[in-house]
């Protein structure tokens, strides 16, 4: 019994090396690879160290800045996984000096250059033009945005949708050896088409080491497609999740808004003013439904327009009149397509 034991585990151990060997070759080229469907429970708290992790091989990275081709200089093991309910990242982020390590406390979506970063674009259709990209800091601040025209633009242009919110969640916990996080993404929270029971997207994901000046990524994406390479839809590597069933998710948002207006009036005799209140109170709705992969509704009851941005405030010294640039104009009940 015990040497039948210890068979099983050896042929498993096996099987994850010629896994690992095939995806490790297959990095070079862009034959399909399988994403891991795992079906035990992951404990999402941070530390991606429990059994289910380990039966998922890391993707191979290497280094992309500054020697392009080299190992990476601190011990990185991403991993992807999903089950029935959600997409799973993780991330083995080691560092022989831990105290090193950059982070930032800013809001959502406010990215920053100086800081660790662990990110993964999914390129959802397999278009090569446009995709879906996460990032996380150590502190655990999150960035989403979308992509488009495969990452090429300029300062003045960028081919980036920053104002992108779905829902996620990651947890992060730094240590005496490194840092280390796990993403939950929903399935919901992403857009696909299912084929014959098969899902073909392509994946990146990179690691960000400022202290190095380092970038670590899988696939291998050489640096002279510019600046936001690791971010082109094109470089990006085809996977297939299989069994990967589309949600058709329906958000309901309400609101309320409550205030109180006071004022002194003058009185009859106009003798003396009088103090009045006056208290407001007003609510709204907003409604999202996804009827299918390129179909969404919107539909907002009494918008909030206490959310809506102001006009950037602009001191004319010059005898030029200013032109700003048009804005959108978001009506409601609308029907948006995507």
């Amino acid at each position: 019994m015990g040497k039948s034991r210890k068979r099983g585990r050896s042929a498993g151990k096996i099987m994850l090396l010629i896994w690992f060997a095939a995806l490790s070759l297959g990095s070079f080229s862009q034959d399909l690879w399988t994403v891991p469907k795992i079906t035990c429970k992951i404990d999402f708290d941070g530390l991606p160290f429990e059994q289910a992790w380990e039966q998922v091989p890391p993707l191979p990275m290497l280094m992309q800045m500054p020697v392009f081709g080299n190992k990476p200089s601190e011990k990185t093991e991403i991993r992807v996984t999903y089950d029935d309910h959600y997409i799973y990242i993780s991330g083995r982020l080691y560092d022989k000096n831990p105290s090193l390590i950059q982070t930032t406390n800013k809001k959502r979506d406010e990215y920053s250059p100086n800081s660790d970063v662990m990110g993964i674009l999914f390129d959802n259709f397999l278009d090569r033009q446009n995709a879906l990209a996460f990032t996380i800091t150590p502190a655990g601040n999150r960035t989403d945005f979308t992509i488009f025209n495969d990452g090429v633009g300029s300062m003045q242009h960028m081919p980036f949708n920053m104002n992108w919110n779905t829902y996620w969640d990651v947890k992060t916990k730094i240590t005496d050896k490194g840092w280390f996080a796990e993403i939950r993404i929903p399935i919901s929270s992403l857009r696909f088409q299912t084929i014959n029971g098969e899902t073909i997207m392509g994946i990146t994901v990179w690691r960000s080491i400022p202290h190095h000046n380092e970038v670590d990524c899988f696939p291998r994406i050489d640096p002279k497609h510019g600046n936001f390479s690791i971010l082109k839809p094109s470089l990006s590597r085809k996977v297939v999740f299989e069994d990967l069933q589309p949600v058709r998710p329906l958000y309901i948002a309400p609101y309320t808004l409550g205030g109180l207006t006071q004022s002194h009036v003058l009185n009859n005799d106009e003798t003396d003013y009088v103090g009045q209140s006056e208290p407001k109170i007003t609510g709204g709705l907003d409604v999202k439904y996804v009827f299918s992969e390129k179909l969404t509704m919107d539909i907002t009851v009494n918008p909030d327009f206490a959310q809506v941005e102001a006009d950037d405030q602009k001191v004319n010294l010059t005898r030029f009149s200013l032109f700003f640039s048009g804005e959108k104009i978001v009506f409601s009940g609308k029907v948006q397509f995507v």
